[in-house]
């Protein structure tokens, strides 16, 4: 996080396997009751979207700066989707 004034605050975001979740760990914002799959084919497990929340300090922020996960998905790495980031109060 970068605050207008140049101050930073570091933190950590963190989310359980999405894939028949939801799992302890974490807050579901999104549960699903199934998965849509190529060729119109229907898995009957759950898929989540999860809430991170950060507490920010009480001064107005500049951007939020994201680390670099990984170039694209790959079997056994670790992958992070950002759907929406919302800075409020």
């Amino acid at each position: 996080m970068v605050y207008t004034d140049g101050t930073r605050q570091a933190f950590t975001l963190a989310a359980p396997d999405w894939y028949g979740g939801p799992h302890v760990g974490g807050t579901a914002a999104v549960v699903t009751a199934y998965q849509n799959r190529p060729g119109n084919q229907r898995v009957t497990v759950p898929a989540c979207v999860y809430y991170a929340g950060v507490r920010l300090q009480d001064k107005p922020v500049t951007r939020v700066e994201l680390p670099a996960i990984s170039a694209r998905p790959a079997v056994g790495v670790p992958t992070m989707h950002i759907f929406a980031v919302a800075v409020g109060g």
